[in-house]
């Protein structure tokens, strides 16, 4: 696989069975979100990071929320959509 940049993947979830419109907590792995090597790079890929700097990673490196996605529901099925960016993973936690 070549490490590209390209669109957000457009993703659509149906779950049977669910009728609450409460929405579910997003905890993203992408290049904005839970990824410290993204930051490292930001800061110039330095060989000897500061120890600010090393700090700032090791937060950025836990698992962080995003925004949640829309909840709708109707016929015991709901329904969300999110924008999956490319080399992204995302969990959702109902």
């Amino acid at each position: 696989d070549d490490d590209l940049p390209g669109p957000d993947a457009a993703v659509t979830l149906e779950l049977d069975g669910a009728s609450s419109t409460t929405p579910p907590t997003l905890y993203r792995v992408d290049e904005l979100h839970s990824n410290a090597y993204e930051l490292w790079k930001r800061y110039g890929s330095p060989q000897d990071p500061t120890p600010e700097q090393i700090e700032t990673m090791k937060t950025f490196a836990q698992l962080q929320t995003a925004d949640p996605p829309e909840v709708k529901t109707g016929e015991g099925i709901a329904t969300l959509e999110l924008n999956l960016p490319r080399q992204g993973v995302a969990l959702l936690v109902w």
